[in-house]
This record gives C-alpha cells, structure tokens and sequence, in this order.
C-alpha cells in the first residue's frame, strides 16, 4: 500500500480477517474514505477496537473507521455486511488469510458479493505456509470473474521474509 497510495485514497475499504488491523489502518492513514475492519473472533474484535482509539485519533486519521464481526466464510456474510444500505467497497484486503482451504476456497466468492465492479483485491501469505491454499485462491478468484495483475513471490519486512502477493481486480 506504501507504493501505492493513490490506490485507496477517497475508496472504501475492507480488510477481512484483520486481527491488529495494521493493514485497514494504513489504508485510512492513506487516505481511504471508509475503511472496516473485519474478523470473526470476539477477542480479535476487542483488540481492532483498541487499535482504532489507538492509532486513529489526531492528524492524518481522516478515514471513517468501523469494527465488525464478518466470517467470510459463512454463506450469509456479504448479505449481513451490505445491510443497511452499504454500497459495496471498491478494496478488499486479506493479509494471511488464504493459508486454510477454507478460506482460500471460500473468499473468491465472498469478494465477488461485496466488491464493486472494478474493485482490486490485495492479498498476502507468508510463503511456504500456504502453497496449495494460495494455488485455490488464485484459481477461484479468476473463477468469480477477477482478473489476476500480479503473483508474484517477493521478500519484504524487517525479518525479509518471503511472502506470495497476489493482487486481482473485479472485471464483471
């Protein structure tokens, strides 16, 4: 997101799985217009809410932030996440979430129900952990009508460790 600032600013944005919500509350820093943090867990939804008071008071916190429970991979999430009227969003985030076949099979479909057309997905898994779930990923999103703008292996961070990236946009 660091290289690619223009692409959350004035957007809505959902990170699903969030657990600290480092990467939602990035894209708010940057700019996003709206931004939910998502997760199934009641503890990991605590500690999203201690986050948000945390790091999104002040200067630079321009981002409407919410917190809410979402277990994409429940078949009537997308249904309860665009109730009362939310529009969609235009950026899902999913940072170590493909890892499990669940997750991996099940989100293709989840971000085709709560994307906007044109909307960009960017997802991240620490490699090796995740090989044959991020092979299902990639296979289901091109099957819910994404198309795939980068794959690639690539090392990042303090500790250089290699994660895969995969970033996909919505074409229907």
């Amino acid at each position: 997101l660091m290289d690619r600032r223009a692409s959350v600013q004035g957007l809505d944005v959902l990170e699903v799985g969030a657990g600290p919500g480092l990467v939602g509350l990035l894209a708010a820093r940057l700019g996003a217009r709206k931004v939910v943090l998502s997760d199934f867990s009641d503890s990991v939804l605590e500690l999203l809410r201690d986050n948000v008071v945390r790091n999104m008071s002040g200067e630079g916190a321009a981002a409407a932030v919410e917190v809410l429970r979402v277990d994409f991979e429940e078949a009537s999430a997308s249904e309860q996440l665009l109730a009362d009227g939310r529009p969609g969003f235009d950026i899902l985030l999913a940072s170590d979430v493909i890892y499990a076949h669940g997750a991996a099979s099940t989100l293709p479909r989840f971000a085709a129900e709560v994307l906007r057309p044109g909307g960009h997905v960017y997802a991240c898994c620490p490699a090796g952990r995740a090989d044959s779930g991020v092979d299902i990923f990639a296979a289901g999103m091109v099957n819910s009508g994404f198309k795939c703008l980068r794959h690639e292996l690539a090392r990042s961070g303090p500790s250089d460790q290699a994660c895969t990236f995969l970033f996909f946009e919505r074409m229907t």
